[in-house]
């Protein structure tokens, strides 16, 4: 195992760019949505604070050339745990059916299955069910790509190669933090009084980097989150 270990290439890639490029557009969407609703001005700025974060993270990384950061979108099939490498094709795309259909039987009976989502019941466009599923969702996406595509990878990417050359133990670092985090951002969803609710989102975040490691693609933990949220909304308006 050598010091150039990391979990996504430093490599620019198509999809890379269009992972980045829909994190950019779906940061507009919410903010300008969002920041007109007192209730919801804080997750205006968070959201906003987090392309800043990467943006800001990204162009220094180039300037500086110190190769710290990076995004993970999807990897080749061979990169990903032994288990799930021959999961290409049809049965990749029937993986994320079943998620999505998993995440619909919990939603549609008590939920316990599934952390809960912003239904953001004050905004405008909540005044339709499927608007604001869709508004919840892209909410899902916008934390998978900051905390799971860029937070935990980079994350990984500085422990191993400043701190412990081991992958699994770099991994499991790294997903413990990046799921401190996580739950931490919640605490402004749950209250801080909510513990139960705080340690189920710390639970999603190493579920979350799991699936990162064993996978290596953003399109399945997007799917996950993005499944979660919609049908949580979904079907407590109904």
């Amino acid at each position: 195992m050598g010091k150039s270990f990391s979990l996504a290439t430093d490599k620019y890639s198509e999809r890379k760019g269009i992972l980045v490029l829909v994190f950019f557009i779906s940061t507009i969407i919410l903010v300008f949505n969002l920041i007109v609703v007192p209730q919801y001005t804080t997750y205006a700025i968070s959201y906003l604070v987090f392309a800043f974060i990467f943006f800001g993270a990204y162009l220094y990384d180039k300037v500086t050339k110190k190769e710290i950061v990076d995004v993970l979108a999807e990897e080749e099939p061979k990169k990903r745990l032994p288990l799930f490498n021959t999961i290409t094709g049809w049965k990749f795309w029937a993986f994320i059916g079943i998620l999505f259909l998993w995440k619909f039987l919990a939603a549609s009976g008590a939920g316990a299955f599934l952390i809960e989502a912003p239904t953001f019941q004050a905004a405008d466009f909540a005044s339709t069910t499927e608007y604001s599923s869709f508004m919840s969702g892209l909410v899902g996406f916008q934390e998978t790509f900051f905390f799971f595509s860029f937070i935990f990878i980079t994350t990984v990417g500085i422990i191993f190669r400043r701190f412990i050359q081991f992958e699994l133990v770099a991994v499991i670092i790294g997903a413990i933090i990046t799921s401190i985090i996580f739950a931490v951002f919640h605490w402004k969803v749950y209250g801080l009084e909510n513990l139960l609710a705080t340690q189920a989102v710390f639970y999603y975040g190493l579920y979350q980097c799991g699936l990162m490691y064993a996978l290596r693609s953003s399109t399945v933990l997007i799917a996950d989150h993005f499944a979660n949220n919609f049908f949580v909304t979904w079907f407590s308006q109904n």
